[in-house]
């Protein structure tokens, strides 16, 4: 009869230590389809800016550059728009290079508007950068 507790107890148990598992199990499965909607709300959200990226331009080639912080004025940023003002002059010779249509946009993190940045990097570097976009 001792032994028939026993079984009946390390039965019990079990049955408990199951149900945790599976109510654990649930509540990862519910995290974890919660993180790939929002990752796929991510992602949708990326491809309607690429289409509008699209359907704005007429141009063949889009040059992106990806600098959330263009807009706090330091050594990288001088680079940045160093590099913007080269591809703009390439863009004005007459070279092989192919540049002739291309749209060039910066991905922006900043509060700022596309002039006041232009002005501060005109003040700030001496560099005059022509038409770019920023999202």
């Amino acid at each position: 009869m001792h032994a028939y507790a026993a079984l009946v107890t390390f039965v019990s148990t079990f049955k408990n230590i199951i149900k945790k598992m599976v109510y654990f199990f649930c509540i990862f499965l519910v995290i974890l389809g919660l993180l790939v909607l929002g990752l796929l709300c991510i992602r949708l959200n990326k491809q309607v800016t690429l289409q509008e990226i699209k359907q704005r331009t007429s141009a063949r080639k889009v040059i992106g550059f990806f600098h959330p912080f263009c807009d706090a004025g330091g050594g990288g940023e001088k680079v940045l728009f160093q590099a913007l003002h080269a591809l703009q002059t390439i863009h004005k010779m007459d070279t092989n290079l192919n540049f002739r249509d291309c749209k060039i946009i910066i991905y922006s993190g900043s509060s700022k508007t596309p002039k006041e940045i232009l002005s501060q990097v005109r003040s700030r570097f001496s560099i005059d950068c022509e038409v770019v976009d920023f999202i």
